[in-house]
């Protein structure tokens, strides 16, 4: 007849605390994953503000001097030349910032994956206690 060992119960209680410390611990951990994969996609939306910002700039000056110039060259006069000019790199500056705008709104900074990760442990430990 095999003995049977017995561990006291303040042991027991001793490692179930360890065990919940260490699964929450390793959730702590995936949170902090999912959150930086979250902060990658919201710093990608503001990369593609910034450069489209830095092109608009740079190319705005070039831009409206030489289509201004042919607008010119065609017979409008120089004032209605800027205006449509202007206006029409505007609506594309726009454009391109709307785009970025919505990249940065699709990401949601709620770390899902672990949340549900968490849930489930609270239930599994819920239920192994009751």
């Amino acid at each position: 007849m095999a003995t049977e060992t017995r561990r006291p119960v303040v042991q027991l209680l001793t490692d179930v605390v360890n065990e919940i410390t260490g699964l929450l611990q390793t959730e702590l951990r995936l949170v902090r994953v999912e959150m930086s994969e979250k902060l990658g996609k919201l710093a990608n939306g503001g990369v593609m503000i910034g450069v489209a910002a830095v092109l608009m700039i740079a190319g705005l000056g070039i831009a409206f001097l030489a289509i201004t110039e042919w607008l010119v060259v065609a017979g409008l006069m120089r004032e209605w030349a800027l205006t449509i000019v202007a206006l029409v790199t505007l609506v594309v500056g726009a454009i391109i910032a709307t785009r970025g705008v919505a990249s940065i709104k699709e990401t949601e900074l709620v770390p899902e994956r672990s949340l549900q990760h968490v849930r489930e442990d609270i239930h599994t430990i819920k239920d192994h206690v009751s």
